[in-house]
């Protein structure tokens, strides 16, 4: 029997923002450090994370490419997506510090590749992106960040999709941002993130439910500072379990109410008493497509419990939401608002211990693409840090631009540029860069 068309029209929304997710990774920044580059489809396409939550009977195969020019390379049952991003980039403080401010050029270069396999109801991508950015006055500064993971979707049957994905991720640490000791300051410091995770999709009638369990493990490297020394980070290593449960009940063809369910078990190798548990629990009101708009709103609670007593019992509200609106096929409005609790590990004199960290973030985006030549990007962010075991309280505001100029349906020139602000209470951390980048991006 044919899907409804709501459904057809769901399928056709979830391909192309996962398409986009993933032939974004390159021109995603992953921190204040990382040179901003744009996205590399000519498409008008919203943040996929906003609609990945309901996994609504949306099997179909999320790696068609969203721009029906861009077809990709066919080998055997593959299809190779490579693309190469190549530009230079001005930074007037490397090291996010409010002191001891340098500022530098680099050159940046990004090669991804994406190859993904369609077989009707099993459907696989693989893909790989690696950042590189060199400056020319400062090399020890200059870092290299990439990806590297895979993604299978296996329709066992139209209303039972299962989701198998698994990956490494190597970024910079942020924690460290500004965090200046004595006289000397820290140089980058890199983690390495090995994921892997199982989700199933089971829809019944009008409800519908997902299941998650995710495993993370996390090594950092030594962090290293201006004058050379070096101090090991392994006492921040941990393990992260992640079990999450969404349940949903379609009240029209336009709404649905759902509940979300999630709880945690982080274990931290070398530091026992950072060791802890929590969970979350949401329920809310979400739209796939409601006029204009769509998106989800939802309100909670949250709690981690920790087993070092001088960080004890951590709990807040959570009230959040993610939304489009999309008055022109050519221009769209986004944002986001949503509260966690974490944790941050990083010894320094504002933080001499373990501390847990309320974090309140809140975005805004606009994209506007006229035609098929040009593109603009704007986005806004805001976040507000409390550590619970100390009075520091940071706000840090963030601006980006990105501008592209399509010159072919494989080539595009961009200039982005971003600012960051840190205003913390233990003055020391504060700090404000700003990184402006321009290149060009090729795909085969």
């Amino acid at each position: 029997m044919p899907a409804p068309p709501k459904i057809e029209a769901m399928k056709s929304a979830r391909a192309a923002l996962l398409a986009v997710a993933l032939l974004a990774l390159a021109g995603r920044a992953a921190n204040a450090q990382e040179i901003p580059t744009p996205l590399p489809l000519s498409v008008s396409v919203p943040d996929a994370n906003v609609f990945l939550a309901r996994q609504a009977s949306l099997p179909g195969n999320p790696f068609l490419p969203a721009a029906q020019d861009y077809q990709g390379l066919p080998v055997g049952e593959w299809r190779l997506y490579p693309m190469l991003y190549s530009g230079f980039s001005f930074n007037d403080n490397l090291l996010n510090t409010n002191n001891q401010k340098i500022a530098d050029g680099a050159w940046n270069v990004t090669p991804t590749i994406v190859a993904t396999r369609d077989q009707g109801v099993q459907n696989t991508a693989i893909y790989g992106t690696l950042t590189t950015t060199n400056y020319f006055q400062h090399p020890d500064a200059d870092f290299v960040v990439g990806r590297l993971g895979f993604q299978h979707l296996w329709e066992a049957r139209r209303d039972l999709v299962f989701n198998f994905a698994g990956g490494i991720t190597r970024s910079e640490d942020l924690s460290n941002g500004g965090g200046a000791l004595n006289t000397v300051t820290f140089l980058p410091i890199y983690d390495n993130t090995y994921k892997i995770s199982a989700a199933a999709f089971k829809s019944f009638d009008r409800v519908f439910s997902n299941t998650t369990v995710a495993l993370s493990n996390r090594q950092y490297d030594n962090a290293t500072l201006t004058d050379g020394a070096s101090l090991p980070q392994s006492y921040r290593d941990y393990a992260e379990t992640l079990v999450r449960q969404r349940f949903g009940f379609d009240i029209g063809p336009v709404f649905y109410l759902f509940s979300d369910t999630s709880v945690n078990w982080r274990n931290t190798y070398n530091s026992p008493e950072s060791a802890s548990q929590g969970y979350r629990q949401t329920i809310g009101l979400g739209s796939l497509r409601f006029g204009l708009t769509m998106g989800e709103i939802f309100a909670g609670y949250q709690a981690q419990d920790y087993k070092s007593r001088l960080i004890g019992d951590v709990s807040d509200p959570v009230i959040g939401g993610r939304l489009v609106w999309s008055p022109r096929a050519y221009l769209s409005f986004s944002g986001t608002l949503d509260e966690t609790i974490a944790t941050q590990d990083f010894v320094t004199p504002a933080n001499p211990l373990p501390s847990a960290v309320k974090t309140l973030t809140a975005t805004l985006g606009v994209h506007y693409a006229p035609n098929h030549r040009w593109s603009l990007s704007l986005n806004a962010g805001y976040g507000h840090d409390a550590f619970s075991n100390s009075t520091r309280r940071d706000d840090s505001f963030n601006l980006g631009a990105t501008l592209n100029y399509y010159i072919s349906s494989k080539l595009v020139a961009s200039l982005c540029t971003r600012q960051v602000v840190l205003n913390s209470s233990y003055t020391p951390a504060s700090y404000a860069s700003n990184i402006t980048s321009i290149g060009l991006r090729y795909r085969y």
